[in-house]
């Protein structure tokens, strides 16, 4: 067997597929992040960059099929590491005392994953495809009529709720993620654990705070207001 091979096998190879998957999602939210902050700015705005991230043709569907692939990867690679984490649990703890070696925050990314994977499904459905928005449109010259998308969807009170838990859920998640994720990567030593741990609280916190903000301006009609 390959060494590539080896290390896609091994549960380290597993924790590094995660890990390097799970730093794109981050750098992707931070950039839609971005993006939708744009709302702020009024409607020009936000349809204007609607409208080039359409114009961007064949290669938005392979940024679209790459993150797809991204998240399958990181879904698959949580699920195995979790599975043998449970195997070796179950086998030390056999015919034993019973020891609860769970964390909190183990506990809350396995659940944390399952709120944000709903909340995908259910964004695509919404402001991608339209398929549960009540008035979704499309701008004359291509692209989503984003900010028009964004604002109704909104301002349906319990939509807004959703979306702000999902997005504070995201936020807990990816902090964690981040500093474990480092820590898989080999960035783990007492002079640089204080900065990844600020580091990941902050990117994470700054997801969570920044998604929130933009959903509590549209639900109160203090952007969009029309």
């Amino acid at each position: 067997m390959n060494p590539i091979a080896r290390l896609y096998k091994s549960t380290i190879g597993k924790k590094v597929i995660m890990a390097v998957t799970g730093l794109i999602m981050v750098f992707w939210l931070l950039s839609h992040l971005g993006g939708n902050t744009l709302m702020f700015l009024g409607q020009e705005w936000m349809d204007a960059y609607a409208h080039k991230i359409h114009n961007l043709g064949p290669l938005l569907w392979v940024m679209r099929l790459g993150m797809l692939g991204v998240i399958v990867a990181h879904i698959w690679s949580a699920i195995a590491v979790t599975r043998i984490s449970w195997a070796a649990r179950e086998h030390s703890y056999k015919g034993g005392r019973k020891t609860n070696v769970s964390t909190w925050s183990a506990r809350l990314m396995r659940i944390g994953g399952i709120i944000i994977v709903l909340f995908i499904f259910w964004h695509l459905a919404d402001l991608t495809l339209g398929w549960v928005h009540p008035d979704f449109k499309m701008q004359e010259e291509g692209g989503a009529a984003a900010y028009h998308n964004l604002t109704v969807s909104l301002r349906q009170i319990p939509v807004a709720i959703f979306y702000m838990v999902s997005v504070i859920f995201v936020g807990l998640h990816f902090s964690h993620g981040i500093q474990s994720g480092f820590q898989t990567l080999g960035l783990n030593h007492p002079k640089w654990n204080g900065i990844r741990k600020m580091t990941s609280w902050g990117l994470g916190t700054l997801i969570a705070v920044g998604n929130i903000a933009i959903v509590a301006a549209t639900m109160f009609k203090l952007i969009g207001g029309e």
